[in-house]
């Protein structure tokens, strides 16, 4: 669209939304916030279009408001007013907006922290039959966040979530009956739950496939081939039930959510598989007896350098948090000067891979307990963690030697003062190369997958530390895939700080984010 169609387009929507028109009004938000970015007049009059929109009870527009505040946090009293938004629509049952404003309740911005809030939320959202919902939810169960651990309940969401299909839910019963947590332990129901991960790629599943049929018995390797195919078939028969039961896409309503779940129940009953019903009677109860972890093990972190201050910790991260990362940003994957425009510059100077950021809407449950157990590591409080990001290493990709220390031009004015430490985690580790170097020790760490690395930026002093000057040694061979962030000073989140993108993203009933 030229500059002239933009002029035009823009002045009939500006008519309509000023006759009334609501759907006129957001469209014209969205448009304004494509010529104008914060500070600018387009940009002040999209805030003030979708919110005379929201406060009419447009849906959408305040769903938009609410991403857009919870990015923007130069706006006044940001948080706070998105909470609002968010809260209205997921009063009206909106999925997407019940699990933001969860996510608002685990990290207690614009509203009082609340885990129990946020598990109410989380099921409300899960119930609606999106598949990553209900494995966010099962993830919650596992954990205890906003509860008593309850692995039994969390087989049964991954259950759930198994039926339509979802390759993450797939991966997490493999690992379920691979350690015999929440359910009983099987090797054969394992193994095909990993086959069928494997089968629509999602991240490291055949990794712990070929892991699997190492101790597994010709006998255990058909049977559980045989299961797969019927698990399969079973998922791929359910669009034609659907359609027979006259459901569609767009179904909402709490009476069609109910006849679209009880639909899904029945569907999966037919596969006739005790081990794999959704009746938690009928399946055998938890009987761990492997050391194969299906939550994380984080130990207290055990010093590797003394100058500088580096500390390791072997298991930080589980396998299901491993390849849930990975997934998640994987299709988000950038150039270093496009995917964060404030470390542009100090990117593309020194990595030579790709990464992707993980902002405010696209964070979830996993995500934020990451964050919350990083703190604790670090001694430090959350809000003084930056986003997330995943770097991602291939083919002779490095990160040139560089200090995350900020000197004092990069300082001056940043919001929540110093990095005062760096945190590292391989997601997955290269075959050969990409060993983390600390110069001044002429000391490298090997990665292995779930190793975590914690380096001090900055002295106890709290001057900075130039023996931290650390690189990344060139991948030789595999792929190496990095989580990582920084803890600073002060909270990113007590007052204005710039601009995150502001993408808008919706929850996808065939395994999209949560």
């Amino acid at each position: 669209m030229n500059h002239s169609d933009i002029a035009t387009d823009t002045h009939s929507l500006r008519s309509a939304a000023d006759a009334g028109d609501l759907d006129a009004t957001v469209r014209l938000g969205q448009l304004l916030l494509q010529q104008g970015r914060y500070g600018s007049r387009e940009f002040d009059e999209a805030v003030t279009r979708l919110e005379q929109a929201a406060e009419r009870g447009h849906t959408g527009a305040q769903l938009l408001i609410a991403h857009l505040l919870v990015q923007v946090h130069a706006l006044p009293d940001a948080d706070a007013r998105a909470a609002r938004w968010y809260r209205a629509a997921a009063d009206s049952g909106h999925p997407e907006a019940q699990v933001r404003i969860a996510d608002m309740y685990l990290t207690g911005r614009g509203v009082g922290a609340d885990d129990r809030k946020a598990l109410s939320q989380m099921k409300l959202a899960a119930s609606q039959c999106y598949p990553q919902l209900q494995c966010d939810l099962a993830y919650m169960l596992d954990h205890g966040i906003g509860c008593d651990a309850d692995p039994d309940a969390a087989t049964g969401w991954f259950l759930r979530a198994l039926a339509q299909g979802s390759h993450q839910a797939a991966f997490a019963l493999g690992l379920r009956f691979a350690a015999g947590v929440g359910v009983g332990r099987d090797p054969v129901v394992a193994l095909a739950c990993f086959d069928c991960a494997a089968g629509g790629g999602f991240p490291e599943s055949d990794i712990l496939r070929e892991r699997q049929v190492e101790v597994s018995s010709p006998d255990e390797i058909r049977s559980a081939a045989d299961l797969a195919g019927r698990i399969r078939a079973q998922v791929a028969s359910l669009a034609q039930r659907f359609s027979d039961a006259g459901i569609t896409d767009n179904v909402s309503g709490e009476s069609e959510m109910r006849r679209m779940t009880e639909t899904v129940a029945r569907h999966w009953s037919a596969l006739d598989e005790d081990r794999l019903s959704l009746d938690s009677s009928r399946r055998t109860p938890g009987n761990q007896q492997t050391d194969w972890p299906v939550t994380a093990r984080p130990a207290l972190p055990e010093p590797e350098l003394w100058q500088p201050r580096v500390f390791r910790m072997p298991q930080f991260l589980s396998d299901y948090e491993r390849a849930h990362l990975i997934a998640t940003t994987a299709p988000r994957m950038a150039a270093a000067e496009n995917f964060s425009r404030d470390a542009a510059q100090f990117e593309k100077d020194f990595f030579t891979g790709t990464a992707a950021r993980l902002g405010s809407t696209l964070c979830d449950p996993v995500i934020r307990n990451i964050e919350r157990r990083i703190a604790r590591a670090a001694m430090l409080p959350v809000a003084h963690i930056e986003p997330l990001s995943v770097l991602r290493y291939r083919g002779d990709d490095s990160y040139h030697a560089h200090v995350d220390y900020l000197t004092p031009d990069r300082l001056k004015g940043a919001h929540g003062g110093q990095r005062l430490v760096t945190f590292i985690c391989y997601l997955r580790a290269p075959a050969r190369g990409g060993e983390t170097e600390y110069l001044s020790a002429r000391h490298a760490v090997a990665g292995r997958p779930g190793l975590a690395l914690m380096h001090y930026n900055c002295l106890p002093d709290g001057e900075p530390d130039e023996a931290s000057l650390h690189a990344s040694r060139p991948v030789l061979a595999g792929e190496k895939w990095l989580l990582r962030t920084a803890i600073h000073a002060h909270s990113l989140y007590d007052s204005l700080r710039s601009a995150e993108s502001n993408p808008c993203i919706s929850p996808d009933r065939n395994g999209g984010n949560g």
